[in-house]
């Protein structure tokens, strides 16, 4: 994942305010929450470096956050983010993956644990 420069994060943060203002002036109550659903993944997205991702990440999985579905809600970083930095956290050691069988259909669930490692 590539650093962020300075400009494109001034960039989205000037974008999510604009995004703001037009969620502030809609009378619909189904379109201010959604325009500030997507105001707020803007602001998360561009307003963390990649080191303080993996950081934050790290964060919630020692706190407790266990499953990518857990994280996705606790950080609101996309899907996509949370499987790369936990890919990083599982090679250094910091993290480990546990798959727990499931009888029945469907893919096996994961949680992310962290270990004794220190960063």
């Amino acid at each position: 994942m590539a650093e962020l420069t300075s400009k494109r994060r001034r960039h989205a943060a000037e974008t999510a305010e604009a995004v703001a203002l037009i969620a502030a002036s809609s009378s619909d109550p189904f379109i201010k929450k959604e325009l500030y659903r997507a105001v707020n993944a803007i602001r998360k997205h561009f307003g963390y470096t990649a080191a303080e991702k993996e950081a934050e990440v790290l964060r919630r999985i020692k706190i407790g956050a266990s499953t990518v579905n857990d994280l996705i809600r606790e950080t609101g970083f996309p899907q996509q983010d949370i499987w790369d930095i936990t890919k990083r956290l599982e090679s250094a050691k910091l993290i480990e993956l546990q798959r727990l069988s499931v009888s029945g259909n469907g893919r096996p669930g994961c949680l992310f644990i962290a270990t004794g490692a220190q960063a």
